[in-house]
C-alpha cells in the first residue's frame, strides 16, 4: 500500500504590484499555516518520504517551512510541471514517481489539486469527501491510502480519501 498527500499551497501574498503570479511569497498567515500543518503532521505520524512540488515561490515556501513544522528532512524535487498542474498532470506526476517511496507528497495549486483530490477520492472519509467537493482552501491537505504496490497503477479505483485537514481548524489557527 502507498500513501498519498496533497497538499494546496499555503496562502499567498497579493500585496507586490505586478510581481509575476510564480514568484509571489506566502503571507505571514500562510507561513503560519505552514509550519502548523508540518507539526499537525509530525504529531499525528503523517509523514511522506518524497515530496514533489511546483516550483513557484509559494509552494517552495509551503515545502520548506512545512518541512520545519514536521521536523524532518526529506527530499523535495521542484518542477515546472506541477505550477498551475491540471489533473492529468498531477496524475502522471504520481504515476512517475519511484517505487521506493511509499508515502509521496505533491504540493501544487487550485483548481488542479482539488479536482485530483476528488478524482482520486471516491471513496473513503464521507465527511472529508464531502469537504474536499466543497472547497480545497490554501493549505488544505489530503490524505488518501492507495492499494498498489506500484505509482505507475495509481488510479480512481485505488485510492481511498482517510482524511481532509483544512488549516483553520488546526489547534493555535483561528483565521
Amino acid at each position: 500500500m502507498k500513501r498519498l498527500y496533497l497538499l494546496r499551497h499555503a496562502k499567498s501574498s497579493w500585496n507586490q504590484l505586478g510581481q509575476e503570479d510564480h514568484e509571489r511569497p506566502l503571507n505571514e498567515r500562510g507561513r503560519k499555516n505552514a509550519l502548523e500543518m508540518g507539526r499537525y503532521m509530525r504529531d499525528n505520524n503523517f509523514a511522506p518520504d518524497l515530496i514533489h512540488s511546483s516550483s513557484s515561490e509559494r509552494t517552495r515556501e509551503t515545502c520548506f517551512i512545512l518541512l520545519s513544522g514536521l521536523g524532518l528532512e526529506i527530499s523535495c524535487k521542484f518542477t515546472e510541471e506541477l505550477y498551475l498542474a491540471t489533473v492529468a498532470t498531477i496524475l502522471t506526476q504520481i504515476q512517475g514517481a519511484p517505487d521506493q517511496s511509499e508515502a509521496l507528497m505533491l504540493i501544487t495549486h487550485a483548481p488542479g489539486i482539488a479536482d485530483a483530490a476528488v478524482m482520486l477520492g471516491q471513496t473513503g472519509n464521507d465527511e472529508a469527501r464531502k469537504l474536499v467537493k466543497q472547497k480545497y482552501p490554501t493549505g488544505a491537505l489530503g490524505i488518501f491510502d492507495c492499494e498498489v504496490n506500484s505509482w505507475k497503477d495509481i488510479n480512481p479505483q485505488s485510492c481511498r480519501l482517510i482524511d481532509f485537514i483544512r488549516p483553520k481548524y488546526l489547534p493555535g489557527n483561528s483565521e
